[in-house]
């Protein structure tokens, strides 16, 4: 199955995202620290941010795409030099490049795309602030029909504002993304990286640091709260972090199943001693019950 974009409506939809997305706020603010930041916290940290005014307004919070997180990137960079929804050369046509020609349609196939820009400030909270207070970046982020989002930021000292900021949301074609939710195999097959955890992640979850086997949830505690969260993986309701799938793995074959949603569970009943099972110990111990 080869998706088949529906260009016309992309196209408008672009031009109004431009028409939109036109006002950016820039605040000339100083580096505060001497320590090195790091830059890819601050942006997930951003995201976080995002999707907790999402929640907070009843709107579904949003994953984000390593790919798309490299876009922005990209398009970070680019605003040092040219601070517009626009890129800093032509396309094929001799106009400039439009800012979603950063994203790549053969790995995300975006229907709808918007680009939120902000520079001066040093935090991702000053920047959510920014936005928060410009009516057309605010509408970007409140978009109850996105289902994507990415940020990156960078710092150039030598630069006008220094710090310069970047966040897209995407919306993906209806069919893809029914595909994706239901697993079908040939959305999947056409768009793996959608089923990757370490590709396609909810950004609070790159803080959950499990501390032992078992531990899904990351609150040093193997209890029933890890039972629901690895059955919502496997539903697909949530997202695990590498980490996460790591200490999710009680059978250690390499593959989250519901083996180890059973093997976890008898654990907190106290019927097997210990997790970390390989897969021949984990057979005969369900053949014996």
């Amino acid at each position: 199955m080869k998706t088949k974009l529906n260009y016309t409506k992309r196209i408008i939809s672009m031009f109004i995202t431009m028409m939109m997305m036109a006002l950016c706020v820039s605040v000339p603010v100083k580096s505060s620290g001497s320590n090195e930041p790091d830059l890819k916290e601050m942006a997930n940290e951003l995201m976080i941010l995002v999707n907790n005014a999402r929640e907070d307004s009843g709107l579904k919070p949003l994953l984000t795409i390593s790919f798309l997180n490299d876009s922005s990137q990209v398009r970070a960079r680019e605003s040092v030099f040219n601070f517009s929804h626009d890129r800093p050369f032509y396309d094929e046509d001799g106009n400039y490049a439009s800012f979603v020609t950063a994203i790549d349609d053969n790995m995300i196939p975006w229907e709808n795309a918007y680009e939120n820009l902000a520079c001066g400030m040093d935090t991702p909270e000053g920047t959510f602030l920014q936005w928060q207070k410009s009516p057309q970046h605010w509408a970007a982020i409140m978009n109850p029909d996105v289902q994507y989002m990415s940020a990156a930021v960078t710092y150039e000292p030598n630069s006008e504002y220094g710090w310069y900021w970047d966040q897209i949301f995407v919306k993906v074609f209806d069919d893809v993304y029914q595909g994706i939710q239901d697993n079908d195999s040939a959305t999947i097959e056409e768009f793996p990286i959608f089923r990757d955890s370490n590709l396609v992640y909810d950004p609070s979850a790159l803080h959950i640091k499990p501390v032992s086997n078992g531990d899904i949830d990351g609150d040093g505690v193997v209890d029933i709260f890890d039972v629901v969260m690895l059955e919502q993986y496997l539903n697909g309701d949530v997202r695990l972090n590498a980490e996460q799938m790591k200490s999710a793995d009680i059978v250690v074959d390499g593959v989250i199943t519901t083996m180890d949603v059973e093997f976890l569970r008898m654990y907190i009943l106290g019927e097997i001693p210990e997790l970390e099972l390989d897969v021949g110990v984990a057979i005969r111990t369900i053949m014996s019950k």
